[in-house]
């Protein structure tokens, strides 16, 4: 594929998870073809570096389009996530090849917040 490219670094260990996650649950949307937003569900995981985080996203298929001469759904990832200390507001894109179902392009931008006990 002319349009593929490896990653140019390692991703850090909050974005290697929520690629992870991605990954694994983004053929819920193709399983059960529901129109709107699709919860991809929640998770609770330890990540690379030792947190655990709490990981909850959906996908909202946004277009299809042309991928480098492949048909290709692009879809709207956004949700969020949370460890021990601060909270995640997660955005991002998904393109998805209609035709394997494979990713053409995964990419999530983290925005991140620090979290307030409210109970003392």
């Amino acid at each position: 594929m002319a349009g593929w490219r490896p990653l140019a670094r390692e991703p850090d260990a909050l974005k290697g998870a929520l690629f992870d996650y991605l990954r694994d649950r983004a053929g819920l949307v193709y399983t059960n073809p529901v129109p709107g937003v699709r919860s991809l569900g929640q998770l609770t995981t330890i990540i690379a570096d030792g947190r655990k985080l709490a990981i909850e996203l959906s996908m909202l298929p946004e277009r299809q389009r042309d991928w480098t001469g492949r048909s290709a759904l692009a879809f709207v990832v956004s949700g969020q996530a949370a460890d021990g200390r601060f909270g995640y507001k997660i955005e991002g894109e998904a393109v998805i090849d209609t035709d394997t179902r494979c990713f053409l392009s995964l990419d999530v931008k983290v925005t991140n917040f620090e979290r307030v006990d409210t109970i003392r």
